[in-house]
């Protein structure tokens, strides 16, 4: 009798030695998720081969950086850090793929906040940038104000052309998908034929039709946040519509590369779980 209240001990000691464990890495967890990842901004560095006719650009550097979300959890302290990041990594030009503000957030925060950044930003590198589906609100013409005074070039269904190297490259920029406010078609249509072109366009899952048009060697996109929360086996809890089926990193999408950036803030919560923010940086071989 003795002996089997001591095993029923023993056991009921190891279900709470399990339980405190399980408690033990929810709790490590979520405070990971919520006060660690979401201020580790990860440099990503990415070889990318060039076409043959931009061998001038050749050993530059391109940096890409996404969905800052100002106006909900991100803050401006947050975004020097990256500004900093940026000024360490002294990339050749800078990319932007939109998301700059929060649906629902606090807008007049968000545009204050994008008021200082930017300018600092294209002071210090050429900067170009197309805007995301949280971009277009009534908000918008003080958006395009502050984007134009800060000398960042915003791309909105235009294009133009950067010289690195001594060799000249198209940057294009589409409106958002979920806006329906794209221009794909028309810029494929528009740009000269004679020199290659990078697409900017805040949806990844336009690709398909993006490496269809033939005309781009490069998409450049974000949105997807990567998920935000990604679990072991399971991967992405939520993934937004035209985020779903390229998610995070680089693609061969036909004859054309795309890469999909983890964005650099968090809309709905501020958590991020094995998807930290990110700075994109291309090695151009």
């Amino acid at each position: 009798m003795r002996r089997m209240s001591e095993k029923i001990s023993r056991r009921k000691a190891l279900q709470w030695l399990a339980g405190g464990l399980v408690s033990t890495l929810c709790v490590a967890s979520g405070l990971d998720a919520t006060l660690l990842e979401p201020y580790q901004v990860e440099i990503v560095p990415q070889p990318l081969a060039l076409p043959q006719e931009c061998c001038g650009w050749r050993g530059k550097r391109l940096a890409h950086i996404s969905d800052l979300h100002f106006g909900g959890y991100y803050t401006l302290e947050q975004a020097q850090v990256v500004l900093n990041r940026m000024r360490d990594l002294n990339p050749d030009v800078v990319m932007m793929t939109g998301d700059y503000l929060t649906r629902g957030g606090n807008i007049a925060q968000a545009l204050s906040d994008l008021h200082e950044f930017l300018p600092e930003l294209a002071k210090t590198f050429p900067v170009y940038a197309v805007r995301g589906n949280h971009d277009y609100g009534p908000e918008r013409q003080r958006l395009l104000d502050i984007f134009r005074q800060s000398g960042v070039h915003l791309l909105d269904n235009q294009w133009e052309t950067f010289s690195l190297g001594g060799e000249e490259l198209i940057i294009a920029g589409s409106g958002s998908l979920l806006a329906h406010w794209s221009g794909v078609r028309e810029l494929a249509e528009a740009i000269p034929a004679d020199k290659p072109a990078i697409l900017l366009i805040h949806e990844p899952d336009g690709a398909d039709y993006s490496a269809y048009l033939g005309r781009f060697f490069l998409q450049l996109s974000g949105h997807s946040h990567g998920g935000q929360v990604r679990l072991p086996l399971l991967g992405a809890l939520f993934l937004p519509e035209l985020g779903r089926r390229y998610p995070l990193g680089l693609y061969r999408v036909g004859e054309m590369w795309l890469y999909t950036n983890r964005g650099l803030g968090t809309t709905t919560l501020p958590v991020r779980f094995r998807c930290l923010p990110e700075i994109t940086l291309f090695e151009l071989t």
